[in-house]
């Protein structure tokens, strides 16, 4: 039904026809016709009727990263909270404290799982406020921003309406031209959610290093055994999940870099990029929901 790829040339132009076809074909079915009998139901005369890709994909986009977005927001909630409730735990035992792997002075272990969860609550707020600026979109706007081949009904209701249907506090953009060929929404998401990834590699790589031993490392904590360690050492036991998350956030620096470059090579009025900006930021809110859910 959607064979398209999702990195493609064209703005979105083959995704954004591929979903009129797929309209048009499952209207002429309901109404006792065969697929492809356009006569009657066009997917471009009459499904992308007063519409462009141009305004249209990045709003389904927006929607769609907000929709994902909702699960990262739980699972990042969860993991403070866990953190947290470690941070009581641990209040009254000691460690000691390092700088530069050399040993400082004491502290207390709960201070440590505060100081992992303290920049997480930030990340939290930061990704909120990036959410935020993706409820305003340029549907109306056309092919850029001006408005043509629009009516003034559509243009003044579809986004009141999409709002109603989506139940998100959706909102038209003042000036569609800028919403149009300007991408630095998806720019603050993602750097939003690269700080979350350095964020979480920075406590996997503590967690690693206060677990490793078990004679010869720290061995301040013991992490949870998830799988054999070696296939030649069946007592030795790896941290596969700060390892795994470690490798998520690696992903997700390399997806920032592409949203960035992507949204800086937008040409005039329009930006050509935003299928990889899309397909990044997905697959980054994915797997770093993922990541959390493993730690």
């Amino acid at each position: 039904m959607f064979p398209i790829s999702d990195v493609q040339g064209g703005a979105g132009t083959s995704t954004n026809m591929n979903v009129n076809e797929v309209v048009a074909n499952t209207a002429l079915e309901q109404v006792g016709r065969a697929r492809g009998e356009y006569g009657y139901v066009n997917p471009n005369d009459h499904v992308n009727m007063g519409q462009s890709t141009n305004d249209t994909y990045p709003s389904a986009g927006k929607i769609a990263l907000i929709r994902l977005l909702e699960p990262l927001f739980s699972e990042l909630t969860l993991l403070v909270d866990a953190l947290g409730n470690k941070a009581d735990e641990f209040s009254t035992t000691y460690k000691m404290g390092r700088t530069q792997l050399q040993d400082a002075v004491p502290m207390t272990l709960g201070n440590t799982f505060h100081a992992w969860l303290k920049p997480l609550r930030r990340d939290l707020k930061r990704i909120e406020a990036a959410r935020n600026e993706l409820y305003t979109l340029n549907l109306g706007g056309s092919a850029i921003g001006s408005g043509i081949n629009v009516s003034y009904h559509y243009q003044v209701h579809i986004v009141p309406n999409l709002a109603s249907i989506t139940g998100l506090p959706l909102e038209q953009a003042h000036d569609l031209f800028d919403a149009t060929s300007n991408l630095d929404s998806y720019v603050a998401l993602s750097g939003s959610l690269k700080n979350l990834a350095v964020n979480l590699s920075k406590m996997s790589n503590d967690l690693r290093l206060l677990s490793s031993g078990p004679r010869s490392g720290l061995h301040e904590i013991n992490l949870p055994s998830k799988q054999a360690g070696s296939s030649i050492m069946p007592g030795k036991v790896n941290p596969v999940i700060p390892e795994v998350v470690n490798q998520v956030a690696f992903e997700m620096i390399g997806f920032d870099t592409t949203v960035t470059a992507a949204s800086e090579a937008g040409q005039l009025e329009l930006n050509a990029f935003e299928p990889i900006i899309f397909k990044s930021l997905i697959t980054g809110i994915e797997h770093l929901q993922q990541a959390m859910n493993t730690l």
